[in-house]
């Protein structure tokens, strides 16, 4: 036997070894993975969220600061002298996987994602604060149900409210809080009987037997109803429902003009309220 064909029966089995003696990939198992329609396994991977981070210096502290993530749904409004020394402020969407506990016990229907945020001091302590600050979340449902920002206590395994605000025109909820770190959401009101969107109006001579009615699509007929406006929650209005409608999004009533002429001016077209049920004969 030639030299060349020892050379080329010996690289032969080396490579015919390599393969019959090759070692198979395990299967993957586990909570972790799963499979695809053809039977294969696929790593499940789970999206870290993207964390925003943004220095206050001194100067920035004196004259306050809001940071807004790009899509608008999140703002931490740090106001001027809240904090005495330069601190770092950040913030993150939570996945609902990371809070599987907490969903269990909210309050009504989950209406925004969940947001954490912290102040963390130049030796990355926890921030002190002087001043409350402002948080603005999201509105992620299409409910016309009064929202309410809560954060989580994880001490006592609750969700706790916090003084709330509707902006329906940038579909926020807007809240003051006092913590320099908090996981906050945004969740419906419970009672589901009060609602915060626009009203108009129509000419009271349509529905001369009631001068104060109104048409909604979200409460049985005859129901009596307070209706206050948004931004002055003392300036209100009796109503009872005597119609149906209106079919706009974002409407949850039509007042008559003399109704609606009780909070705002009929030239304004529509404007936001608060709609709740009232007692029969309250005035």
């Amino acid at each position: 036997m030639s030299n060349r064909n020892k050379i080329f029966i010996d690289w032969f089995l080396i490579i015919y070894l390599t393969i019959c003696l090759a070692p198979i990939p395990a299967r993957a198992e586990g909570l972790d993975n799963a499979s695809s329609t053809n039977g294969d396994i696929i790593q499940e991977t789970v999206e870290e969220p993207m964390i925003y981070a943004l220095r206050l210096d001194e100067a920035t502290v004196l004259r306050g600061y809001t940071f807004t993530t790009s899509e608008n749904d999140f703002k931490v409004g740090v106001v001027d002298k809240a904090v005495i020394k330069p601190l770092t402020v950040r913030f993150k969407k939570i996945p609902d996987s990371h809070m599987l506990a907490p969903l269990e016990k909210t309050p009504g229907e989950k209406a925004s994602a969940i947001w954490e945020y912290d102040l963390l001091a130049e030796d990355g302590s926890m921030g002190k604060l002087t001043k409350p600050i402002y948080l603005a979340v999201g509105i992620t449902n299409a409910k016309m149900n009064r929202k309410i920002m809560y954060y989580w206590d994880k001490g006592q395994e609750m969700w706790r409210a916090l003084p709330s605000s509707i902006d329906l025109e940038n579909k926020l909820i807007r809240a003051t809080i006092y913590l320099p770190y908090a996981r906050v959401a945004l969740f419906d009101e419970p009672d589901a009987t009060t609602y915060e969107a626009w009203a108009s109006w129509y000419p009271t001579e349509l529905t001369k037997r009631n001068e104060l009615g109104c048409a909604s699509n979200v409460y049985p007929m005859n129901t009596p109803l307070w209706v206050c406006r948004l931004d002055n929650l003392s300036k209100c209005t009796i109503t009872r429902v005597i119609s149906t409608g209106p079919f706009v999004a974002g409407r949850v009533a039509d007042l008559t003009k003399s109704a609606f002429k009780n909070i705002s001016n009929p030239r304004g077209g529509v404007i936001g309220v608060r709609v709740f049920l009232r007692k029969e004969g309250e005035k």
